[in-house]
């Protein structure tokens, strides 16, 4: 099942709980969703109700730092608190640089790439291996 996102603003956490409550009444065995979260709490609060199996990281970047804190290890630490507490880190080796130790210590599994893409691939793969047929 398909379908299009309806965003009228910015993404918001509210727009990840929209689709869970549908992907739970649609019944859903598998979803792949982006993380909207950027502040400190809501990345916390965002992991707690997505729950995720396989996570993909492909950038630690200074962008949002009025929200993630200055400096790519202030960034590293605040993406690390959406990491799941069981599952898989995928991430591209720009980010592995940044990440890899916080994961390690969390004692969570990880693949890391030289490419984005191949990253997001092998995640793809590995989530769909753990999804039903036909999904």
């Amino acid at each position: 099942h398909v379908e299009p996102i309806r965003r009228y603003g910015p993404a918001r956490i509210a727009e990840q709980v929209r689709i869970l409550l549908l992907a739970e009444k649609l019944r859903v065995e598998c979803l792949v969703i982006e993380g909207m979260a950027l502040q400190r709490e809501t990345l916390a609060f965002s992991e707690r109700i997505i729950r995720a199996t396989h996570m993909v990281i492909v950038n630690v970047r200074e962008d949002h730092a009025e929200t993630m804190g200055f400096g790519r290890a202030s960034v590293a630490e605040t993406i690390a608190l959406a990491l799941p507490e069981r599952g898989h880190v995928f991430f591209s080796r720009e980010a592995e640089k940044d990440l890899r130790a916080i994961v390690e210590k969390k004692g969570l599994a990880y693949t890391s790439d030289e490419d984005a893409a191949i990253a997001i691939a092998k995640a793809e793969r590995a989530a769909r291996s753990t999804c039903p047929a036909g999904t």
